[in-house]
């Protein structure tokens, strides 16, 4: 499957997507803080993408201890997804259970390369150049514990559009944390043979300044079928959260098993056809312009991922 890279992110807990993209994502990792931990979360020069994939916590204001009346914060489930645009911040806070989420970086074309966090870790940089340690008495880990497969019930429930604002900024302008729970509103697609595929929209270009498209949420019934089309100047970055399924590019190849906790780096121009296992599957969806300089320069050798499997 050339094109495309299969990597099991819980084992790794982090991997360097420039080793195989060319587009804006410039970290992408599975992030886990013992209870008690709590981070800043700055985007600066850069954006992040996150998504609590285990446990809860909170989500604060950085200004929230120096207020006369503390924030209470937004509560971090999993399933909530956290979107910071540029100028955003935020701080987590691990709650009882410990927090695991899903971490993506974007690069802002036109900012300095050293205004953000270059790796996975979600701490705020320091001038030195060093993202502050979780404070708390433990370190955070790469990843939880693993979870097992299996099939995940239908939320449903009204759309719960939340938002956390930060103080006002020295441009007269407030910055927002994009939250997104797991009982909002999401647009269901009906196979011929009763298969379901329900998107839920995370994030779009229209509310980030770095070229990511798309955030989605998606989830595949047993056997579903679903196709993510090639195209030119767009590449594919795919996290399993439940579930698997069998990926291809085309018919004549073989398909390739992506179960819970792989990631997949597509490429661009590399379609992928999507067939859900037994159990179904559950997966976050980030689609990514590559600049134009970036799509007409010389394309990355192909490389094998340490994480691929084929069906048996």
């Amino acid at each position: 499957m050339t094109g495309t890279v299969i990597t099991d992110l819980r084992r790794r807990g982090a991997v360097d997507p420039g080793r195989v993209l060319s587009g804006p994502l410039r970290a992408v990792g599975l992030r886990w803080f013992e209870p008690g931990c709590r981070t800043e979360v700055a985007a600066e020069g850069v954006e992040h993408a996150l998504y609590v994939t285990a446990g809860s916590g909170t989500a604060t204001g950085p200004e929230a201890e120096t207020q006369e009346t503390p924030d209470a914060g937004i509560p971090l489930v999993e399933g909530t997804a956290l979107t910071l645009p540029l100028g955003a911040r935020t701080v987590l806070t691990a709650g009882t259970a410990g927090l695991e989420f899903f971490q993506a970086v974007l690069t802002v074309v036109g900012r300095p390369a050293g205004s953000g966090p270059s790796g996975p870790p979600a701490g705020r940089q320091r001038t030195g150049g060093h993202p502050d340690p979780p404070s708390g008495p433990c370190e955070p880990r790469a990843s939880g514990p693993p979870r097992a497969a299996h099939a995940v019930p239908a939320r449903r429930g009204p759309p719960e559009p939340r938002e956390l604002r930060e103080p006002r900024q020295s441009e007269g302008r407030r910055a927002t944390v994009i939250v997104t729970t797991a009982a909002g509103s999401a647009a269901v697609i009906l196979g011929p043979n009763g298969e379901r595929i329900r998107l839920r929209c995370l994030a779009r270009r229209s509310m980030l300044a770095s070229a990511c498209e798309s955030f989605d949420h998606l989830r595949l019934s047993p056997g579903a079928h679903h196709t993510l089309p090639a195209r030119a100047e767009a590449e594919i970055v795919l996290h399993v959260l439940r579930g698997s399924f069998l990926v291809g590019r085309a018919a004549g190849e073989p398909d390739h098993l992506a179960v819970d906790g792989d990631l997949l780096l597509a490429r661009r121009g590399s379609p992928l056809h999507l067939e859900a296992g037994p159990l179904g599957a559950e997966l976050l969806c980030l689609t990514l312009a590559v600049p134009r300089r970036a799509a007409a320069g010389r394309a990355a050798p192909a490389r094998r991922g340490a994480g691929r499997r084929t069906r048996p």
